[in-house]
């Protein structure tokens, strides 16, 4: 929902993420669960682009779109989130489900 508050494509969002549009799918359908460094990526690129979010006392988040955003698509000019790779955590072994091989 984030994303399309935006007006960002699949292809747009994984563009500023350094991912494909086909991860961005998967992780929206709910057909791979992302890393840690992902979702850290993830959040950093969306409150670059205004959003607030906040962490709720029951373990969950709310997030907080500005007024500004439900209008006219938000084309940012300085909103790359920082390579995946800078969010990488020693010992962080977990793993993106990945599509098994088609024949």
């Amino acid at each position: 929902m984030a994303r399309a508050a935006l007006g960002w494509s699949q292809a747009e969002f994984g563009r500023f993420l350094g991912m494909s549009q086909r991860a961005i799918h998967r992780i929206e359908q709910g057909h791979s669960e992302p890393r840690r460094t992902t979702l850290l990526a993830i959040e950093s690129l969306l409150r670059k682009a205004g959003f607030k979010i906040e962490d709720r006392t029951d373990g969950g988040f709310a997030m907080i779109v500005p007024g500004t955003m439900l209008g006219e698509p938000v084309h940012p000019v300085d909103v790359a989130a920082p390579s995946l790779a800078d969010f990488w955590l020693a010992g962080d072994e977990e793993t993106e489900e990945t599509e098994p091989a088609r024949h």
